[in-house]
């Protein structure tokens, strides 16, 4: 349920991003006509896009409840879904300005902190995950393609 909350939090700070992004103007132009804007915001959009499908990921394993993999797809999820919080929030800073505005995105990116080590930091989904792929030895590789 968390990566869900995560990859929707992120969608919402992308979309209110872009739309500040747009409005904004900066030496007589919107600031999201600046490749540097658009760098920035193609990124959000690549780990917005990421988020969503770890939760598809986690949310598939959950439904299906196959032997190994659940587990390693639910940990796979968790770390792939918190590797995007620290990312977002620097863009939306960079992009947004101290308006009304801004301090909606906010809620959504300090959510995005709030849920950083809930159910456990990227350290230990990583660590887990490894655990599980020395533990799957010759499966790891078909289990993977499987998925």
């Amino acid at each position: 349920m968390r990566c869900l909350a995560i990859a929707g939090a992120l969608e919402t700070v992308l979309a209110m991003t872009v739309d500040n992004a747009q409005q904004r103007v900066q030496f007589g132009r919107p600031i999201g006509k600046f490749q540097a804007i658009q760098q920035s915001l193609a990124i959000l959009a690549g780990q917005t896009v990421a988020a969503g499908a770890a939760a598809d990921i986690a949310v598939d394993a959950l439904r299906r409840r196959a032997a190994f993999g659940p587990d390693r797809r639910r940990q796979g999820a968790g770390r792939r879904g918190g590797q995007h919080r620290g990312r977002a929030s620097r863009i939306r800073s960079m992009v947004r300005s101290a308006s009304p505005r801004s301090m909606r995105c906010i809620f959504f990116t300090k959510r995005l902190w709030s849920w950083r080590d809930e159910f456990g930091n990227e350290a230990e989904w990583n660590l887990a995950l490894g655990r599980l792929a020395a533990q799957a030895g010759e499966r790891l590789w078909p289990d993977i393609i499987a998925a």
